[in-house]
């Protein structure tokens, strides 16, 4: 059964993975369980607006709202 939720410290950790080459794309979603899409949502964020981008849409609305 896949996990409903992860932190953005483990957001961070696969997309490190996956952009080290230590493990493709499709088989990281893969290996934890997540659709490709909600991945490549997480790789966009991440390079849009950091580690605040990973972060749950409500507290990181609010910090990136403010600026």
């Amino acid at each position: 059964m896949p996990r409903s939720t992860y932190n953005a410290f483990e957001k961070l950790a696969i997309l490190e993975e996956v952009s080290n080459g230590e493990i493709g794309f499709l088989a990281g979603a893969k290996k934890y369980e997540i659709n490709k899409t909600t991945l490549k949502k997480w790789q966009r964020r991440y390079k849009m607006y950091g580690y605040e981008g990973l972060e749950r849409r409500i507290f990181a609305c609010i910090s990136l709202c403010q600026k």
